[in-house]
């Protein structure tokens, strides 16, 4: 009997890991899939992507103007009514965006750094950078190929308005809105890296972490209501969007899937990765499939 259980036991020890299964340390779980070599060109195409969109790219005419029913009724309610209301609203939205984005794209990577795990932090940096690069190309060309008009860009140009927001920003870039998008990201990032692995120790410090990101992101995306710069939709499409990339991507493609392929799963098995889309009237995102 006692044999028996050893070797009951000795089997149960080299059984593989399941990907799915929530790491007690700090360290990558052998079944998770690490950074493919497509996944790295995917990356730097979509960086590339960003940059020249973000530099060259002009603004775009006016091809969609005025918000739908529920962007009226949002809009009433969360708009600042004062001029100085709108400024501050825009001000801390701005500081809210850049430390949402640091602290999604470097947290989580210093944090496994801090246990000794490098190569952890560096899986969890291509991660986070995939991410914003592939968040950042949508936004971009969304905005640029929509061509929204901001609520009040209009009014602006009927009253010949200068106070704030019509002296600010590009005045057909409403859609999606960068800020909530970018912080949703990082807020599904968060979500799913504290959610794998014990960053913070485990248990109700992980979940805070994911949880103060929500509410910073969310944070973030009513004040661009309030600041009169995007209608309601603007911000909830991108805040859905925003979370499904930075909690979707690291789930579907790493968090999810086996780094090395079992033989018996070999024939179907095909990693998957995004790639940037551009045709003559629209921008995307397809998905390429290495076998």
């Amino acid at each position: 009997m006692i044999l028996g259980k050893s070797a009951a036991a000795g089997e149960l020890s080299t059984a593989p890991p399941s990907p799915n299964q929530r790491q007690e340390k700090v360290r990558w779980n052998p079944a998770w899939a690490k950074f493919r070599p497509i996944e790295y060109a995917t990356t730097s195409v979509l960086v590339a992507a960003d940059v020249v969109i973000a530099l060259a790219v002009k603004d775009p005419r006016a091809k969609w103007d005025g918000g739908i029913p529920s962007d009226d009724w949002f809009h009433d309610r969360l708009r600042a009514k004062t001029v100085e209301g709108r400024i501050l609203a825009q001000q801390v939205s701005d500081h809210l965006l850049q430390v949402n984005f640091v602290v999604g794209l470097t947290e989580a990577p210093v944090a496994a750094a801090a246990h000794g795990q490098w190569d952890t932090a560096f899986q969890l940096s291509m991660l986070n950078a995939q991410a914003f690069a592939l968040a950042g190309f949508i936004q971009l060309g969304s905005a640029r190929l929509v061509g929204r008009v901001r609520p009040r860009a209009t009014e602006c140009e009927q009253t010949g308005s200068t106070e704030f927001p019509c002296n600010h920003g590009g005045p057909t870039l409403s859609f999606l809105s960068g800020h909530a998008m970018s912080s949703f990201v990082s807020a599904g990032l968060m979500c799913a890296h504290h959610g794998r692995l014990p960053l913070w120790g485990g248990g109700w410090a992980d979940a805070s972490a994911c949880a103060a990101m929500i509410v910073s992101a969310t944070t973030a995306g009513v004040l661009r209501v309030t600041a009169d710069k995007h209608y309601t939709s603007d911000v909830m499409l991108g805040s859905l969007l925003g979370f499904a990339i930075g909690y979707g991507m690291p789930m579907l493609l790493h968090y999810g899937n086996h780094n090395e392929v079992p033989a018996k799963t070999a024939k179907w098995f095909v990693p998957l990765a995004p790639v940037p889309y551009v045709g003559a009237e629209r921008g995307g995102v397809t998905w390429s499939a290495l076998f």
